[in-house]
């Protein structure tokens, strides 16, 4: 939008207020972990959805062993038990909320001595059997909402002899049935990857998982038509890390997994261009950990973790969020002067990440905050 003359010339006059205070010292500041309040019990290969018009994550299954299937959801202050359904338990589904039509939906996973191939619904009160005509049964695969094209993505998996890792993509309108769709391109035969769908750049994000060839480190992004494989340096080799996008920044987030069995617990963030680790030192963020639930709460601003495995197979219950820098604009853990004139081409240019008021509009009042935010620091 355009600016008066009087909201840039204030800008302006704030700017060497604000080059003033940077001039006194920087700020070590980086993005904090926080415990909370630890789940109902210990999961692990539950996904998580941020269901967004009920402002809470959403996650399955918290009974190990269980014959009846619990929903509960982390509102970022207590724990809802949603209720209980009879359509068993499964781990390693794919899950995703569907923001067109308000519904988080489940497809697949493995319920111990069999995979499914239903795809479920949850409406904000109860879970429902959706279409009939589904991909193959399977398990450890990713599903995502695509805005774009305004259907499901659904992609890869492993089958339920354990013998064929799927290739495949698939999308769902929550209409009609399950279409296979066919890119020129694919990243191949890819089970315990993670997704997450870009909103800034329009895209399908999928990094790491593997196959029966080893771990892998690419990163691939999906248009709605194919798949085309970014070639950039990126996290370690891994499987089992969860995906989830940061609509305050505009980033996609990737944490922990496990590569040759050992759990890991660092965390990556991509722009579109390429992956910034986040250098948090290790003793300050939750324990390594692999197949979790995570989510980014949009209302909140914060990525929630919950549970997984350690390295020694035991089954976790601990919760975690983790709240951005958000005034650290260019993501080097300092607030300095590069912060600010970073802040400034945001706002010039429209971007999300300069709405600080989280109104849906740019204007003075973002400036305003993003300077109060600056004085106050992080951590």
């Amino acid at each position: 939008m355009k600016h008066s003359r009087a909201s840039i010339k204030y800008m302006l006059v704030a700017s060497v207020v604000c080059l003033m205070c940077v001039n006194a010292g920087m700020a070590q500041s980086c993005g904090t972990w926080t415990r909370v309040a630890d789940g109902p019990g210990p999961i692990a290969g539950q996904p998580a959805a941020y269901h967004a018009s009920k402002g809470y994550t959403i996650i399955y299954d918290v009974v190990p062993g269980c014959s009846v299937q619990h929903t509960w959801a982390w509102d970022g202050a207590q724990w809802l038990f949603l209720g209980a359904s009879e359509w068993g338990c499964l781990s390693f589904g794919g899950l995703g909320y569907d923001e067109r039509r308000d519904v988080t939906v489940l497809h697949g996973g493995s319920g111990g001595t069999f995979v499914s191939t239903d795809t479920l619904e949850w409406n904000g009160v109860k879970w429902e059997f959706a279409t009939t005509f589904v991909p193959p049964a399977r398990a450890f695969h990713s599903i995502v909402y695509d805005a774009a094209i305004e259907r499901m993505v659904l992609y890869g998996g492993i089958n339920s002899d354990g013998d064929v890792v799927y290739d495949d993509t698939w999308t769902w309108d929550g209409i009609d049935e399950w279409q296979q769709v066919h890119p020129m391109t694919t990243p191949g035969g890819r089970t315990s990857h993670g997704m997450a769908y870009d909103a800034l750049r329009g895209e399908t994000i999928l990094f790491g998982g593997g196959n029966f060839g080893g771990l892998s480190e690419d990163t691939w992004a999906y248009d709605g038509l194919t798949w085309s494989k970014k070639a950039v340096a990126g996290p370690s080799p891994r499987g089992s890390h969860r995906m989830a996008y940061d609509s305050w920044r505009g980033l996609v987030m990737v944490f922990a997994g496990s590569a040759n069995n050992e759990p890991l617990n660092d965390l990556w963030e991509w722009d579109g261009m390429e992956w910034t680790e986040v250098p948090i030192p290790k003793a300050l963020r939750p324990p390594e950990r692999r197949a979790f639930a995570m989510a980014f709460d949009s209302k909140r601003g914060v990525l929630f973790i919950y549970g997984g495995q350690d390295k020694n197979n035991n089954v976790l219950s601990d919760a975690w969020e983790y709240t951005p820098c958000y005034p650290d604009c260019d993501r080097d853990c300092d607030l300095d002067v590069f912060d600010y004139l970073c802040f400034l081409d945001r706002f010039a240019e429209g971007s999300p990440y300069a709405d600080f008021e989280r109104d849906g509009d740019n204007d003075i009042f973002d400036f305003l905050a993003f300077l109060d935010e600056f004085v106050k620091g992080c951590g």
